[in-house]
């Protein structure tokens, strides 16, 4: 974890590691989004943007917390993924009801 925040401290001063990063984000993003989709989330890639922040944000956090709880990341990441999948559930809904009529 510390290896890659120094990667993007180094990559806010070096565009070519900047690119780099950039292009692994969207690689994750991207598959990320195609898990959530299956999961049945209306708007994938705007919640896989949103999870990877949430982990940076948790990644900083936890670089000075030695007692980091991996089982509460874990726990905190299933209400947050429970929700972006729960609010596409009533969409999801109404567009099969309506195909029925």
């Amino acid at each position: 974890m510390l290896t890659e925040y120094e990667l993007t401290l180094f990559a806010a001063r070096d565009s070519e590691v900047a690119d780099a990063l950039h292009a692994w984000d969207a690689a994750m993003i991207a598959e990320l989004a195609r898990a959530l989709e299956k999961l049945g989330c209306a708007r994938p890639f705007d919640a896989a943007k949103t999870l990877l922040h949430m982990m940076r944000g948790h990644e900083l956090d936890s670089l000075s917390r030695h007692d980091a709880d991996p089982e509460d990341l874990r726990r905190r990441l299933r209400v947050v993924v429970g929700a972006l999948v729960a609010d596409s559930a009533p969409k999801q809904r109404n567009e099969r009801a309506a195909r029925r009529r």
